[in-house]
């Protein structure tokens, strides 16, 4: 599910999208081409499908590198 209307989201700075599963790639890949500039974070299997079906580069973090993440998701927000 989205928790905006798709509508508002062309409208805002930093958009980033969460989802996992490899049953979540189809809807990643098609979100990815109205968010080109989105920040899309998921797990291994929705990567690893994602890969399959288009020209994506994907990079796996350590905790350490999420806190990092996290730290410019809060800064992005203000």
């Amino acid at each position: 599910s989205i928790g905006i209307d798709f509508n508002e989201i062309h409208k805002m700075d930093c958009i980033i999208v969460v989802a996992g599963g490899k049953k979540k790639a189809e809807s990643l890949l098609a979100v990815s081409h109205s968010i080109p500039n989105g920040i899309f974070v998921t797990d291994e299997e929705a990567a690893m499908e994602l890969a399959k079906h288009h020209n994506c580069v994907y990079l796996f973090m350590s905790s350490k590198d999420i806190y990092k993440l996290q730290e410019k998701v809060i800064k992005c927000k203000s």
